[in-house]
């Protein structure tokens, strides 16, 4: 999660599995005022890095960001 460490002041990784990676993170509250611009940081991301996979948003709130990667 290269986009994740780039933004963030700090974070921490809570798990990974084969399925799931858990983060929290700390960012400059300045430049991410609104948990939506973190998503569409990563999403920008993301799309740079030209994976096979597609990001797709389940659920922005205040507090979390529950993000899935399908791949075909």
């Amino acid at each position: 999660m290269d986009a994740i460490e780039e933004m963030s002041k700090s974070s921490k990784e809570n798990i990974v599995t084969n399925q799931t990676v858990d983060y929290l993170i700390w960012c400059d509250p300045k430049k991410y005022d609104k948990s939506s611009k973190v998503y569409r940081y990563v999403k920008k991301y993301f799309k740079k890095e030209e994976t096979d996979g597609t990001l797709r948003k389940v659920n922005v709130n205040r507090k979390m960001i529950l993000l899935k990667v399908d791949y075909e």
